[in-house]
């Protein structure tokens, strides 16, 4: 039921013609494109991590790719750390289907939401949207929720103060991608259904 929901909801991204046109921008972030080769940014893609001994970028299923961005990574102190500007994140990756770039999320403290929100407004202009809400937790505590987006005309870019009470989210959904992805897991859970039951 929850794949059905969210096909219903990608796929209604991808009706939003209309407000594509108001906003004639492709999205680029950091230097890469949405449908660049993997090859181009990430060449060491199925090089191994010296550090785990795993390949740099996660292979998911149906030839998709999740590839951190280590020119994000500097060295304070002697420590690696992440940075974008002067700002610390927790991570930053692309993704990649059929071996082109199609988003690219980036986690990070809620108090750099707001310096975060004014850069990316320095880069593509003002927000499309902009709501502001309230998250409660499980304990009764109360937090704002900032969401704020951005339509290009290659999809969304979306802002999130909290996703959790303790991280913020940008990420960028190429609806097309999305919606493929999620087509080909519903078939594959349904041909593992056949062989599990």
């Amino acid at each position: 039921m929850k794949s059905v929901i969210y096909v219903i909801l990608v796929a209604s991204l991808c009706n939003m013609g209309p407000a594509y046109a108001g906003n004639p921008q492709e999205f680029e972030f950091r230097g890469h494109k949405i449908g660049e080769p993997i090859e181009k940014g990430f060449p060491y893609y199925k090089q191994e991590n010296k550090y785990n001994g795993k390949p740099y970028c996660d292979k998911g299923s149906d030839n998709q790719y999740t590839c951190p961005d280590r020119t994000a990574i500097v060295k304070d102190n002697g420590v690696e750390s992440i940075k974008v500007g002067d700002i610390y994140i927790v991570a930053l990756n692309y993704e990649f289907f059929n071996n082109k770039l199609y988003g690219m999320h980036m986690v990070f403290g809620p108090h750099s939401y707001d310096r975060i929100k004014l850069m990316l407004i320095g880069k593509y202009g003002p927000p499309t949207n902009d709501i502001n809400s309230v998250v409660v937790n499980n304990y009764g505590g109360s937090f704002d929720n900032n969401k704020t987006t951005w339509i290009f005309i290659d999809g969304v870019l979306e802002l999130e103060k909290r996703v959790s009470v303790n991280s913020s989210l940008l990420r960028f959904i190429h609806p097309q991608a999305e919606v493929e992805a999620a087509k080909r897991q519903i078939e594959k859970d349904i041909k593992s259904g056949k062989s599990a039951f």
